[in-house]
């Protein structure tokens, strides 16, 4: 399960900051704090390596395992710094599905930093971008404790609201039912 999300800006101070349970919130900004060293390693590792083109957003993949925890990590072409913090015992997640999950957070923290009345560098108090990132919480959680769903069901959770993906499915088992009515009237 995802227990910390956070941005840092470019000069590594916190834009936004959620963490579950609440009461951890010291323990994780250490944490994310001491995952930067990594992250800037990767990043000049990175600039060393790649085309200009292919470096624009880097997805950082794993950094390190801290305490109980393994950090993930993903950097912007501005150099935000985007980080989740996992419980060790999720070892179900996969490196596409963290990859989805920060796209997601991404084109999130975008709209919300576009929003004309955000002040640049100020900390994000949007409710919108709050939402997606509950949602990102609670969709890594829902795969830990979900052994029986399929990993396509498990990717639909990521990219969809609960709500949004139960009518995604029931939408591809009617016209499922809709194509054998249509091919038993032939």
């Amino acid at each position: 399960m995802a227990v910390c999300v956070a941005i840092l800006a470019r000069q590594n101070y916190p834009l936004y900051m959620r963490t579950i349970p609440s009461e951890n919130t010291l323990k994780f900004h250490f944490i994310v704090h001491s995952s930067l060293d990594v992250i800037e390693d990767r990043m000049v590792a990175i600039s060393r390596t790649a085309s200009e083109a292919s470096a624009k957003e880097a997805y950082l993949g794993f950094l390190l395992p801290i305490q109980d925890y393994n950090v993930y990590g993903y950097v912007t072409n501005c150099h935000v710094k985007f980080v989740i913090l996992l419980e060790s015992s999720n070892l179900s997640i996969k490196d596409h599905d963290m990859q989805a999950i920060f796209k997601k957070l991404h084109t999130a923290y975008s709209e919300a930093v576009s929003n004309p009345f955000y002040n640049n560098g100020e900390t994000i108090k949007s409710p919108s971008f709050d939402k997606v990132v509950n949602s990102v919480m609670r969709a890594s959680s829902q795969q830990l404790h979900s052994h029986n769903t399929s990993s396509a069901d498990q990717v639909n959770a990521l990219h969809m609201p609960p709500s949004a993906s139960n009518t995604a499915a029931g939408n591809v088992h009617s016209n499922n039912q809709t194509q054998s009515q249509a091919a038993g009237a032939s």
